[in-house]
């Protein structure tokens, strides 16, 4: 099936459920800001004084703001950081190295 289009609503709907694929020539450019979750996979994640802090496992999306899932350095809990500007201040996929700036009690809140 080639798709050149969906414009309403209606053709969209015959489409749910479907698994669609194209080539990656045929999507639009990403924004500075975005990333495919297979990108943030295996990026490490460090405070911004240097403090190790874990491995991105995957990313989920359950509604609103994405979850970064992380392996912890420490081998203890998976740790969630949402992803977001305010935290994730520095994410660099072709280094797979993420900056973070958690609030306080964020990387706590594992420890129950």
């Amino acid at each position: 099936m080639k798709l050149r289009g969906v414009d309403t609503i209606s053709q969209a709907e015959v489409l749910a459920g479907r698994e669609m694929f194209g080539r990656d020539e045929d999507v639009a450019p990403r924004g500075e800001d975005e990333f495919l979750p297979e990108e943030l996979a295996g990026c490490g994640v460090a405070t911004r004084d240097g403090r190790a802090v874990g491995t991105v496992r995957t990313v989920w999306e359950a509604g609103g703001a994405p979850l970064l899932i992380l392996d912890p350095k420490d081998g203890k809990n998976e740790i969630y950081i949402p992803f977001n500007r305010a935290i994730c201040t520095l994410i660099d996929v072709a280094a797979k190295r993420i900056v973070i700036e958690p609030p306080d009690g964020l990387l706590d809140l594992n420890e129950i």
